[in-house]
């Protein structure tokens, strides 16, 4: 079982921004394919089998976009290693 750790600071932005379920759970499967780090790299089609296939590729994209919007992720090209970048996470990793 692999499990993912969203701190205060992701939380309360994500509380903040009112983020829709689909938002959450999507930026919370993010966070677990990036195993602690600030980026990953899932398809689509990953992140909606991990979500169960209870949600379909079009409100994914529609979270993905909304995340992106937000400024909580950075999206890159499809085949790059760094597809998803966790903004949040990445601050948060910056040493003072």
């Amino acid at each position: 079982t692999t499990f993912a750790i969203i701190n205060e600071v992701e939380i309360t932005e994500l509380a903040r921004l009112k983020a829709s379920g689909a938002s959450i759970l999507t930026y919370t499967a993010l966070l677990t394919f990036s195993r602690n780090k600030a980026s990953c790299f899932p398809n689509l089609e990953t992140i909606r089998n991990y979500l169960g296939n209870h949600y379909n590729l079009r409100t994914i994209q529609k979270a993905l976009k909304w995340l992106s919007d937000n400024k909580l992720i950075k999206r890159n090209e499809k085949t790059s290693k760094k597809r998803f970048v966790l903004l949040k996470r990445l601050i948060s990793h910056t040493p003072d």
